[in-house]
């Protein structure tokens, strides 16, 4: 993804992925976006993470 699109999608679900190919995948909800990085809150982690947009996708099944 981009940092626009990301920007966009303040809110809604993500699934990181660290390098393709890798099986390490984890899912989180973007809480913010600044120049260089989207910020994600990952599980039950009270803070977010800067992640690269990247190694970020959108989840596209419902997400009630």
């Amino acid at each position: 993804m981009k940092l626009k699109e990301a920007k966009a999608g303040i809110g809604r679900k993500v699934i990181y992925t660290p390098f393709k190919g890798s099986n390490q995948k984890e899912e989180g909800v973007i809480t913010s976006t600044n120049e260089y990085y989207v910020f994600v809150r990952y599980g039950n982690d009270v803070i977010s993470a800067a992640t690269r947009a990247k190694d970020l996708e959108f989840i596209w099944r419902n997400e009630k």
